[in-house]
């Protein structure tokens, strides 16, 4: 994952010295992040599904499939993965482990899913897997009702926890043609605009103030805007927080003192953005 951060801009961050008079100091900015939008489905022909087995890490397929482990973090950001440890698949050992110390009783049912039921012609009355209440049964055209056993079937807490660990086996991976074409735009979606905070060397430096150390602390409760004496306050605003490889756009607050929105891109050149605090 060193090479994902490599490609990210720098800023400015405001600290406390030892004199308590304040200062910056460089670091990389982590609040960018680049996701891959569900609108990309008219470009499915350019990736390709992939079935995680027992203990395989991103890194590993990311040597699989493009022989570049150090693309670890694009198998990542292609799925919208922010959090590995609930969003990777579990390898079969962790998974009981984690349904033993989650449920007093693996084998309690956990919901109730509908039958497939199918008429005579062959039409689909009701599709099968659809999570329902204990007490649903099937109404057939004719007016009859189904028994419960027709209708319905349990599914234990178990089954539940393996079904969702399942569903997380089979992610999706641009292939190996436009892989470098993703690369280059994240590079560049990463990046700032133009923007009078951002320096010859292209790191961004927000104005400081001595009310913002207060944002730090928890217990202290402000308005972004006013401290409690009524004095303006200038919170570090990191830039836009999120970008997508696609064309829509959401706005994000990662605290008091960091904002930003997001930018959008798709795979075939088409931009836009939002504004936001600092207009980019």
């Amino acid at each position: 994952m060193s090479n994902y951060f490599s490609y990210f801009p720098n800023v400015y961050v405001g600290v406390e010295e030892a004199n308590g008079k304040f200062g910056y100091r460089l670091t990389k900015n982590i609040f960018r992040r680049v996701y891959l939008d569900a609108k990309l489905e008219k470009y499915i022909t350019a990736f390709e599904s992939f079935y995680l087995t027992d203990d395989m890490r991103p890194e590993m397929v990311a040597n699989i499939m493009y022989g570049q482990p150090e693309l670890d973090w694009l198998v990542l950001v292609t799925n919208n993965i922010t959090d590995p440890y609930t969003q990777w698949p579990k390898s079969t050992n962790d998974l009981n482990e984690y349904i033993n110390n989650k449920y007093e009783d693996p084998d309690l049912i956990h919901h109730w899913e509908t039958n497939k039921i199918e008429l005579p012609d062959g039409t689909i009355l009701l599709e099968e897997g659809i999570e329902v209440n204990e007490s649903y049964r099937v109404t057939m055209p004719d007016g009859t009702v189904r028994s419960k056993q027709e209708s319905i079937f349990p599914i234990t807490n178990a089954e539940y926890e393996t079904n969702l660990n399942e569903k997380k086996r089979v992610i999706s991976l641009p292939s190996p043609g436009i892989v470098d074409i993703i690369v280059e735009k994240f590079r560049d979606l990463v990046q700032y605009l133009p923007h009078p905070e951002i320096d010859l060397h292209g790191n961004k430096k927000s104005p400081n103030s001595t009310t913002s150390k207060y944002f730090n602390d928890k217990s202290y409760k402000t308005d972004r805007r006013t401290s409690a004496i009524g004095q303006a306050v200038t919170s570090f605003d990191y830039g836009p927080t999120v970008a997508s490889l696609s064309a829509s756009s959401a706005t994000t607050s990662t605290s008091a003192t960091t904002s930003g929105t997001s930018t959008s891109i798709s795979i075939d050149g088409n931009t836009s953005s939002t504004g936001g605090s600092g207009g980019y």
